[in-house]
Order: structure tokens, then C-alpha cells, then sequence
């Protein structure tokens, strides 16, 4: 077994891991009931979410003169890795019970990394986790908006990645991190309110858009939904000892591994038109069972003050 650098437990009825779960739970609770309740236009706040207080949050996180290069560069090439592990199974999955890769593929492969992942690591590994989560969220964006629309567009429009702006806030944020400047004090304080409203923002709108979903083949569902969050836990709890990287970063890397199928893959569905419904009933099962398992996986890799 490798030597994963860090102490793994079980504690799973320990206080801390409800008081960390338990506030994420709440929130989408809220989006959904919402949803359940009153019908309105979400897209409105998802797009407030998604090209303003995402970028401004990611644009604050990268510009951390904490930030080292090689660091972000390992992230990605570890989320590189455990993708390929987590498509190949995917892929496996697809050809031996006939189903279309395109729908189902995706939804093995690319993990709820922001609406889910950031506030969960926020809760349970502090500021210091925080940023290291946002660099997972943009890896995997990355690779969502490349990699995951070639999978899914019948055309492969990898250039839809330089319509995301939170990938010119990385790129920002990183410009002036390793270029020494200095953002001047108003604009670094209104990006850091405006990214403040990134993560109860993406856990609302995760919960409106679970009201909206139906389970449908469910056995079908329950395997990729179950099957993402097991295959991203393994192969990350395999690959992260070859990154060398340190205890916190280990945990957080392969906490996000473990978050259930991003929202965002049915995002790209409706736009393609890859069976929406679906992949729709893939992500309301894996999200259910990732709130039953995710305090165990918490409580097992261990948290800081427990």
C-alpha cells in the first residue's frame, strides 16, 4: 500500500465532520425547497456566479503570493491523471452495457469541484485548503471545458474554454502573484467582496437545479453516480502520493476527487443535446449518496484541530 504522508482515520459520528457537512447541506436544502416552491429564471443568478463572483474569488485566490507555480502545475497534472483513470472507466462502463458514451461518459469523469467542493474544504481545512480548492476547481474546469466538450459536442468545440472568465482571472490572478505587482487596495477589496459571493451562491443555485431534476433508469444512474465518487476517491488516494505534495494539499486534491458529478455537465448535455434527462438523474443520485458518504471520507482522511 502506498505511503500517503498523512494519518488516515475513521471517525465518523465525530461532531466536527456534521458541523463541516451540516452548513453545505443546509444551503442546498434552501436551493431546493426554493426550487420546489417557486419557479424562476436561475440562470440569472448562475450567471452573476459564474462570470462575475467565480472569477473574482479565483482571481483573489491565485493572486495569494503564497501561490508557487510548481505547486499549480502538479494540481494539474494530477486532476490530468485521475481523469484518464475515471474516463477509461467511464468508457468501460459505456461499451459493455451499451450506452451512449456521450451522455454517460462525462458524468464519470468530471466532479462537482465548486458548488460542492469549494465550501465543504472552506469548512473543513480553512482559508489555507480554500485556495488550494480553487486551483482543483480551475484544473478541472480546464479539462471540463476541453477535454469534457469534445466528449460531448458531436463537433469537439474545445474553444469554448476561452469563453469561461474565470480562466483569465487565473491567469490574471497568477500575473501579478509571480510578477510581484500589486493590486491597489479598492480593487482588491471589491473583488474580494463580489468573490464572497461564489460559494453560497453555487450552493443555492446546486440546490434549484437538483429540484429540477427527476431519477430516471435509476440502476443505470446509481452506477455512474455511485461509481464517480468511488473510482475519483481510489484513484486519487493511488496517484497523489507520486505529486509529492504537501499533507493539506494531499487531502484537499483528493477530496475534490470525491465530489459527486459536476452540475455543469448537464449545463453542457442541454447545450449538445446529449440527453439531458439523463445525465440530470446521474447527478440527483450521485449528490444524495455523496452527502451520506462524504462525512466518512472527511472524517477518514482526517481534519485539522479533530
Amino acid at each position: 500500500m502506498p505511503d500517503f504522508g498523512f494519518p488516515l482515520r475513521l471517525e465518523v459520528t465525530d461532531a466536527g465532520i456534521v458541523r463541516i457537512v451540516l452548513p453545505v447541506f443546509l444551503i442546498v436544502a434552501v436551493g431546493f425547497v426554493f426550487g420546489r416552491l417557486k419557479r424562476v429564471d436561475i440562470s440569472s443568478v448562475n450567471d452573476l456566479v459564474l462570470y462575475i463572483a467565480a472569477p473574482c474569488l479565483i482571481f483573489s485566490s491565485f493572486a495569494s503570493p503564497a501561490m508557487d507555480i510548481n505547486f499549480v502545475v502538479k494540481i494539474f497534472g494530477f486532476f490530468v491523471c485521475v481523469s484518464a483513470v475515471c474516463l477509461l472507466a467511464g468508457l468501460a462502463f459505456t461499451k459493455i452495457l451499451g450506452l451512449p458514451r456521450r451522455v454517460y461518459a462525462p458524468t464519470m469523469v468530471f466532479a462537482n469541484n465548486g458548488n460542492m467542493g469549494l465550501p465543504l474544504i472552506l469548512f473543513a481545512f480553512g482559508q489555507e485548503g480554500f485556495q488550494i480548492a480553487v486551483v482543483c476547481m480551475v484544473a478541472m474546469a480546464v479539462l471540463h471545458y476541453t477535454a469534457g466538450v469534445a466528449l460531448v459536442s458531436p463537433r469537439g468545440a474545445v474553444a469554448e474554454i476561452f469563453k469561461l472568465p474565470l480562466i483569465y482571472a487565473a491567469v490574471g490572478g497568477m500575473w501579478v502573484n509571480f510578477g510581484g505587482h500589486e493590486v491597489p487596495v479598492f480593487l482588491d477589496r471589491a473583488v474580494g467582496l463580489l468573490g464572497d459571493i461564489a460559494v453560497p451562491g453555487m450552493m443555492f443555485v446546486l440546490g434549484y437545479r437538483l429540484s429540477e431534476c427527476s431519477v430516471s433508469n435509476f440502476w443505470v444512474s446509481s452506477l455512474f453516480g455511485v461509481s464517480r465518487v468511488a473510482v475519483g476517491l481510489v484513484s486519487a488516494l493511488l496517484i497523489v502520493p507520486f505529486f509529492a505534495v504537501p499533507d493539506l494539499a494531499a487531502k484537499v486534491m483528493i477530496l475534490q476527487c470525491a465530489m459527486p458529478t459536476a452540475v455543469t455537465c448537464l449545463v453542457l448535455a442541454e447545450k449538445y443535446g446529449a440527453e439531458p434527462e439523463k445525465v440530470a438523474s446521474v447527478i440527483a443520485v450521485g449528490t444524495a449518496v455523496s452527502f451520506a458518504v462524504l462525512p466518512t471520507i472527511i472524517s477518514y482522511l482526517g481534519v485539522p484541530g479533530q
